[in-house]
Parts: C-alpha cells; sequence; structure tokens
C-alpha cells in the first residue's frame, strides 16, 4: 500500500502528464510575457541603475510605512499614497523624475487632509 504522499504524488504526474488540446504552455506563456514587457520598455536593463534601486528601496520603505498607517486608521491618502510611492519606481527610469513624483507622493498625506 502506498502513502498518501506517495499516491498524491502520482495524481499529480498523471494530471499533469495528460495534456489536451485546451493545455497552456507555461514557458511559452511566461516567455511571451517577458518579450511584451521588454518591448514596452518595463524590463529594460539600463533603467536598472544602482541609484534607481536604492531610491525604489528608500521609497518603497516610506510607501509600506504610509500604507500601513493608511490601512489602520482608515486614511486614504495615506493608503493611495503608499501604493503609488511602492510601484511608481517600476515606470519611470528617469532619476530626476523619480525624486519629484516621490517628494510629491511623500508629501501629499502632508498637503492634502482628509
Amino acid at each position: 500500500m502506498q502513502s498518501a504522499a506517495a499516491q498524491s504524488s502520482f495524481a499529480r504526474h498523471a494530471m499533469c502528464s495528460h495534456r489536451g488540446n485546451n493545455t497552456v504552455d507555461t514557458n511559452d506563456l511566461s516567455q511571451k510575457l517577458q518579450d511584451q514587457l521588454q518591448s514596452s520598455g518595463a524590463l529594460d536593463p539600463g533603467s536598472l541603475s544602482s541609484t534607481s534601486i536604492f531610491v525604489w528601496m528608500v521609497v518603497g520603505c516610506i510607501g509600506t510605512g504610509y500604507f500601513i498607517y493608511g490601512k489602520k486608521q482608515h486614511r486614504y491618502v495615506p493608503l493611495f499614497a503608499g501604493i503609488g510611492l511602492s510601484f511608481y519606481p517600476l515606470f519611470v527610469s528617469n532619476f530626476l523624475a523619480q525624486v519629484v513624483i516621490g517628494v510629491v507622493l511623500i508629501a501629499a498625506p502632508f498637503l492634502i487632509r482628509e
């Protein structure tokens, strides 16, 4: 008699080895996604300088703090500023633009009162 783990492994193998016409190859799908991101400039290797990564880390930490504060206090300006601070460096590669957007988003909860 086989153990439950061995039976589960056998069941997974049986399901994965049976590929019908409706299955999608995940390697092909991930390659297509990566090609689309590179063509849009989102994964531009030149945009990943050490300065950009440092700015991303700093504003990401501040953004996480804003997000947690906004969530716990039910305040929407810090919540959305935190989300913005966490994700905008992914889409902005210019250093000066990163700094300006970061300063605006960091100052937003102090300037916009609910």
